[in-house]
């Protein structure tokens, strides 16, 4: 804590919590799937839980240890039906797993004898005798709303909302406004106009490429949103998708016609489909056993759809899925590291999408649908990206969300690219933003108070219990 030395212990792929007892020994969930390891201070991990088939398990994760030293509590993925996750009480010493109950997120004990965690949003606390592994009574609401991501999409699944102390304190973080609202910028990033949305809080939005709809995710709660389409000519909202659990990010087919999404109503965010033209319900189209698959977009000519997923070993790889014939995806790039955000040129014969190979995410174009030598687009970091009708420019979002910058490209055999320049200045506090298919207007979702959120301490908070 004052500095010093710091010591590698072991290698954390994509690190989802840990927690360390006075013994000395580190339980910690290395990568976004899989079990929990332990590892002391000094020496190798080995696995300490067991992911259990019979629950189509397919990763334990946030551990908590319990006063005891010994055990500890943990959230398992994939989600229930409801959206809860089961936690479970583990041991150093190995054993089967103890179910506790069914949450919306890790939760973390309190002395005397309590558990806190989120419930729709709201902190709340339950009665649990660390030595028989139990809760009582009822769960009880606090005051405390903690908020503690606005995307869905890269928040940690079934994160703990709260930090407590022993010495009766607990923290938690907000962001400075739990609303957003939808604002149109012109192509300089000036506001020039707003959609009217049902007050809530949004995280994403995806503009028809015809530019007469857009959809928007609505998160109800850190385990369920839903999809709302907006007729942005008449102003007409109508909810897209039915399910429950998290629907989240929408990509639009090339002729405006359908929407595909990821849902996590059966478990593992599986991809869906809707026709926007009428009421039929959505329709899955793609399921497997990997928990986190996210569309980012389509081919020109409809006949696939990129999304990225979390593979075990690595993290984000862009795949193709066909949207006929043998439904089976095709790897386009997968490394060591997060490939994400695919997106396709009009002619389609290039890919671009964001890549942290360098240690940042940074934005690069490769040939498709063969990739072929990868050639760098940005230069101090990015995020998504959107191509112009004629081929030869790309603009993309900066690492701070501040700016979209554009960058000149050649296309030929091989792909020459002009330095990148401010295109757009961004109001503060963008959550997400799309474009109209001439890239000189923006849609893009902001808080309704900008601000860097805050972190409150709560002194003594079984003082609220009483209220």
């Amino acid at each position: 804590m004052t500095g010093g030395r710091a010591d590698v212990i072991c290698n954390a792929t994509n690190f989802r919590g840990g927690a360390w007892n006075a013994g000395g020994i580190i339980v910690f969930a290395p990568d976004a799937s899989g079990p929990l390891y332990r590892v002391p201070a000094s020496g190798e991990p080995t696995p300490v839980t067991r992911l259990d088939a019979a629950r189509k398990e397919s990763a334990h994760r946030f551990p908590i240890f319990l006063p005891d030293g010994d055990h500890f509590l943990f959230a398992a993925l994939p989600a229930g039906r409801d959206g809860a996750f089961n936690i479970f009480a583990g041991s150093l010493h190995g054993g089967a797993a103890t179910l506790v109950a069914s949450m919306d997120g890790a939760p973390v004990y309190a002395e005397p004898g309590w558990l806190l965690f989120s419930r729709r949003g709201v902190l709340a606390a339950q009665r649990f005798d660390a030595r028989t592994l139990k809760v009582t009574g009822d769960a009880l609401p606090l005051a405390d709303e903690p908020t503690t991501a606005l995307d869905i999409a890269t928040q940690w699944t079934a994160g703990r909302g709260t930090s407590v102390s022993s010495t009766g304190a607990l923290a938690y973080f907000s962001a400075s406004s739990a609303l957003t609202k939808a604002v149109w910028l012109d192509a300089a990033g000036k506001p020039v106009g707003a959609v009217d949305l049902q007050p809530g809080h949004y995280s994403d939005v995806r503009v028809s490429p015809d530019g007469t709809r857009a959809v928007f995710v609505r998160n109800n709660s850190p385990t369920e949103s839903r999809l709302w389409l907006v007729d942005l000519q008449r102003g007409q909202t109508s909810p897209l998708s039915t399910g429950r659990g998290l629907n989240a990010s929408p990509a639009w087919s090339p002729d405006s016609t359908r929407v595909v999404f990821a849902s996590n109503r059966d478990g593992p965010e599986d991809l869906f489909m809707r026709d926007v033209g009428d009421a039929t319900p959505e329709r899955l189209v793609y399921h497997s056993s990997v928990l986190f698959k996210f569309p980012n977009g389509w081919s020109p000519d409809g006949k696939g759809i990129v999304f990225h997923q979390i593979d075990p070993d690595t993290l984000e790889n862009l795949y193709v899925l066909p949207t006929s014939g043998e439904i089976t995806p095709k790897v386009y790039v997968a490394g060591p590291g997060a490939d994400l955000n695919g997106s396709i040129s009009a002619d389609g014969k290039w890919m671009a999408y964001v890549s942290d190979d360098s240690g940042r995410l940074e934005v690069y174009v490769q040939s498709f649908p063969a990739p072929g030598r990868r050639v760098r687009i940005s230069t101090a970091g990015g995020g998504l990206s959107w191509w112009t009708r004629d081929g030869r420019h790309i603009v993309y979002l900066d690492a701070k969300k501040t700016s979209l910058m554009i960058a000149d490209v050649e296309p030929g055999e091989t792909l020459k690219v002009g330095t990148p320049r401010v295109m757009a200045s961004l109001p503060p506090g963008i959550i997400a933003i799309d474009a109209m298919s001439d890239r000189q207007k923006w849609l893009a979702l902001v808080p309704e108070n900008a601000g860097a959120g805050t972190v409150t301490v709560v002194q003594n908070w079984m003082a609220g219990l009483k209220k």
